[in-house]
């Protein structure tokens, strides 16, 4: 694993299954703030860019979870960043 997560993201690997190979997820730390957001600066508004972030992301490999992880980043910081 030669990328890194964001600091604060937690991951976890499915098990190969039958008809599916193994799959990677992470969460991120402010998983629970993602539905504040929405409700507060998105209500109503679902084309808000509080609507495009995820509490989790998902991806078929290692890399491809730290790049999906790391596209929430800047966002949430703008995000959280304008309402402080």
């Amino acid at each position: 694993m030669s990328a890194e997560l964001p600091e604060g993201w937690k991951f976890f690997r499915s098990k190969q299954g039958s008809d599916a190979p193994p799959h990677w997820y992470a969460t991120a730390p402010y998983s629970a703030s993602v539905f504040g957001l929405r409700e507060t600066l998105g209500a109503g508004r679902s084309d808000h860019p509080a609507w495009n972030l995820a509490h989790t992301v998902d991806a078929p490999t290692w890399d491809a979870l730290c790049a999906e992880a790391a596209e929430q980043v800047a966002p949430y910081r703008s995000l959280t960043e304008r309402d402080s």
